[in-house]
């Protein structure tokens, strides 16, 4: 990544491709209605009760497989206020351990 904001400094279409590519942590679109994602639904109210979902069972997955990159995502969910979700996950995984 370091190398593509280098070269978008001298390069109109990397520095676009660069802003596109870092505009937001989290997308989520209707690909069937919206074939060229031009819509983005993650800050859309009436996609949150999803958004929360799909949180939700990314968590868990990254929970149960150990991914590495758990601690920043918990991080990225501390941030935007989803505690209860951290907080209930941390209960379920206290409840398995031995």
């Amino acid at each position: 990544m370091a190398a593509m904001r280098r070269a978008a400094r001298q390069d109109a279409g990397i520095a676009s491709r660069v802003r596109h590519f870092l505009r937001t942590p989290e997308e989520l679109y209707r690909y069937a209605d919206d074939p060229d994602a031009l819509h983005h639904l993650a800050s859309d109210r009436a996609s949150a009760e999803r958004i929360t979902r799909y949180r939700k069972r990314l968590l868990d997955h990254m929970r149960a497989t150990g991914d590495p990159a758990l601690p920043q995502f918990e991080a990225f969910l501390k941030a935007h206020a989803c505690r209860a979700m951290l907080e209930e996950g941390n209960r379920t995984t206290q409840k398995q351990e031995p």
